[in-house]
């Protein structure tokens, strides 16, 4: 892809070294799919749309952010472990999930890290609704 220095990513560090290069490969697809959208652009536009990719570690969720020139937005999350709670029912490491805000995760996996056939429905903005 030519223009790439417009579109980075933090690396993503977990004890799990596989896991955090699945993350990060994650972030990496990410920036691809936006790199793709703006193949055609004058370059000279492109630092108006420049993106970066960013994750925040928090207790159960990795948050995946999406931080551009004056505004940051939540691509989604990714669970850190196996897990389970009242509102999202039970979850396995790596599952990834829509934002629902800044700070939850919506109910109802979207696709898993470790498969990049759920891939498919992730755009540069976030994981798609379900249908």
């Amino acid at each position: 892809m030519k223009h790439m220095e417009y579109f980075t990513k933090q690396t993503f560090e977990h004890s799990d070294a596989a896991f955090a290069q699945q993350v990060n490969d994650l972030g990496q697809h990410i920036l691809d799919l936006r790199a793709a959208s703006m193949a055609d652009m004058r370059p000279d536009y492109l630092s108006h749309f420049a993106l970066r990719v960013e994750f925040e570690t928090g207790e159960k969720f990795v948050r995946v952010v999406r931080a551009e020139p004056g505004t940051r937005s939540v691509w989604g999350f990714v669970a850190l472990s196996d897990g389970q709670n009242k509102a999202m029912g039970a979850f396995t490491k790596g599952d990834v999930f829509k934002a629902e805000g800044w700070k939850k995760p919506a109910k109802g996996v979207r696709g898993q890290i470790s498969n990049k056939e759920t891939w498919a429905g992730f755009t540069q903005y976030g994981p798609q609704y379900l249908r």
